[in-house]
């Protein structure tokens, strides 16, 4: 059964009276010492550069009492989320009590400054844990970074420089997302370091602020701010305003072109790449960056396919508008043409419907899925007969996808109702089901023996890589 938790949230953040919008760069311990615990407790959304370092450098004999308050820290609910339900669906991005806490870190100067900011964000139990954890983990942190705050305070001083251009791109894209931004609230870079000159960094925004590691080493800086930029011109993309993105959501909801909702989905990433790694990184070292600007080749090839209008956009002050979203869809056609049948791309974001006895098995299949598929966002449910699951099955847009790996009759006589596509196919051989329904909603079914041999149809999906239009079943090989 699929589990929400809604949580009414409100935070005030710091803002400068200074009457000036800018990035300002710090750094903050308290964050510091909340992200040293994270990576502690293996949070697979930060640096595993950094989770290694932290593990392999906690002191044996004291490792009992630091991992006893990291499992208390790691215990604390801090996936709670809420959404503003009047804007597109498409672009609701739930606000999380993790995202809350971190943006309240980042702008305090101290732990107690930190604690006293979230005073009733938390239930007092879990404020007590969150406390006695940090203060637990404060000794270490300070112990296994002091080392590298010469080195992070040149990593400061080397962002700092670029202040000027920084001001000047950060609001010319305001104008160019035609942002909701008040004059006197800056934006907040907070540093942490990840110790050494090369290895897996990662950089976090959250409302007016953002965490950005850096490698202790580091020299590429301009590199650097074109991921800060990169990161906060996903802030400016959520704060829209409310007509302006509804304005944009109809010009891809009512497109006639099968490739609008795809499009659609990587445009908040598109732009970002193209505004941060592509025209803010040109800024600032007058040349291109003529490398690969994202790991994904969807978001590359999109930034790139879209960075000739953004730029042009920019440079011009223009606001984004429906000629240049319509104009990125028909890139998007142009640069993808196996896109509505790629697997790479359908199953990017997927409804993800299985039988899992409980949530451990749902996260068991969701890894055996991945470690084959690259899926950026997800929407669970299970088990399939349960009408919760039945009712989504229904409702839910996008890419339907199933795992079949028991109950294969009862299964298979649900989704015949459903899908007549399939009313010919055996519940009992192994393979994989993919087509389009009758809603035009892609649809993909792993029907497989037992929940071991998930990751073998997931392996055989990356090798087949498409779809294919006149096939509708292909046997588990």
């Amino acid at each position: 059964m699929k589990k929400q938790l809604i949580a009414i949230l409100l935070l005030l953040s710091a803002v400068s009276a200074s009457g000036a919008t800018r990035i300002q760069f710090r750094l903050s311990r308290p964050f510091g010492i909340l992200n040293f615990m994270s990576a502690a407790s293996n949070d697979a959304n930060l640096s595993q550069t950094l989770v290694t370092y932290v593990h392999d450098h906690i002191p044996a004999a004291d490792s009992a009492l630091f991992y006893k308050a990291i499992r208390s820290f790691a215990a604390i609910e801090l996936d709670n989320s809420y959404n503003f339900p009047e804007y597109p669906p498409a672009r609701q991005k739930p606000k999380s009590l993790a995202g809350i806490i971190n943006n309240a870190a980042i702008q305090s100067v101290s732990i107690d400054d930190f604690l006293s900011r979230i005073v009733g964000i938390l239930p007092n139990e879990q404020w007590m844990k969150l406390k006695k954890a940090m203060i637990i983990a404060a000794p270490f942190y300070d112990e296994m970074m002091q080392p590298f705050d010469n080195a992070m305070r040149k990593q400061l001083h080397a962002l700092e420089k670029y202040n000027t251009e920084t001001d000047d791109i950060f609001y010319r894209l305001k104008t160019f997302y035609g942002s909701t931004w008040s004059d006197d609230m800056p934006f907040t870079v907070s540093l942490f370091a990840i110790p050494g000159f090369k290895g897996n960094t990662t950089a976090s925004p959250y409302s007016n602020s953002l965490a950005l590691g850096v490698l202790t080493e580091e020299r590429n800086h301009e590199t650097r701010m074109g991921v800060a930029i990169h990161e906060i011109c996903h802030v400016l993309y959520e704060e829209q305003p409310l007509k302006l993105q509804w304005k944009t959501d109809s010009v891809f909801m009512q497109s006639k072109s099968a490739y609008a909702r795809y499009a659609y989905g990587y445009f908040d990433e598109a732009l970002a790449t193209a505004c941060g790694n592509g025209w803010a990184y040109a800024q600032l070292t007058a040349s291109t960056d003529t490398g690969d600007w994202y790991d994904d080749t969807y978001i590359n090839k999109f930034a790139k396919a879209i960075y000739a209008d953004v730029k042009k956009y920019i440079d011009a002050g223009k606001k984004i508008d429906s000629s240049f979203v319509s104009r990125a869809i028909s890139k998007f056609e142009q640069t993808f043409p196996d896109a509505i049948y790629e697997y790479a791309n359908l199953l990017n974001s997927v409804n993800l419907y299985t039988d899992a006895a409980a949530h451990n098995d749902f996260n068991d299949i969701y890894s055996s899925l991945a470690r084959y598929i690259r899926i950026t966002s997800s929407n669970g449910s299970y088990p399939i007969a349960d009408p919760q699951t039945q009712q989504q099955i229904d409702n839910a847009d996008g890419t339907q996808l199933f795992i079949v790996h028991t109950a294969h009759e009862a299964n298979y006589a649900l989704l015949k109702k459903k899908f007549p596509q399939i009313k010919s196919l055996d519940p009992g051989k192994e393979g994989i089901a993919s087509f389009y329904d009758n809603k035009k909603r892609p649809v993909v079914i792993l029907n497989v023996k037992n929940i071991g041999r998930v990751a073998l149809a997931a392996r055989q999906l990356q090798k087949d890589r498409l779809m294919s239009p006149t096939q509708l079943f292909k046997p588990l090989q």
